[in-house]
């Protein structure tokens, strides 16, 4: 979680507060990485190693229990229209540089 968009940590999160074009738009990225990736990642939510979420209508944000303990969130960039993901797991999304 970051300073431009404070989530609350949430039991129960309400993922309703994102629009449906965010929705389409979160679910075509999910699709864009590697299907081991993927695999992954569903595989530690199905054995509760994701969480707290935190929710906003601008993005979310999680621990993930991996090897070691990372941090992942997705924020919407409402000049881009698009998701920018950040995850300090091998699998992150890297910036070139």
């Amino acid at each position: 979680m970051n300073d431009r968009n404070r989530e609350k940590l949430q039991e129960d999160p309400d993922f309703s507060v994102l629009s449906p074009d965010r929705w389409k738009s979160l679910l075509d990225d999910l699709a864009s990485f590697l299907s081991h990736v993927r695999a992954r990642g569903m595989e530690y939510a199905a054995m509760g190693r994701v969480g707290p979420l935190a929710v906003s209508e601008l993005g979310f944000a999680a621990l993930v229990r991996g090897r070691v303990e990372y941090r992942t969130s997705w924020h919407w960039d409402d000049g881009d229209s698009m998701w920018r993901p950040e995850c300090t797991c091998p699998a992150a999304p890297r910036t070139p540089r």
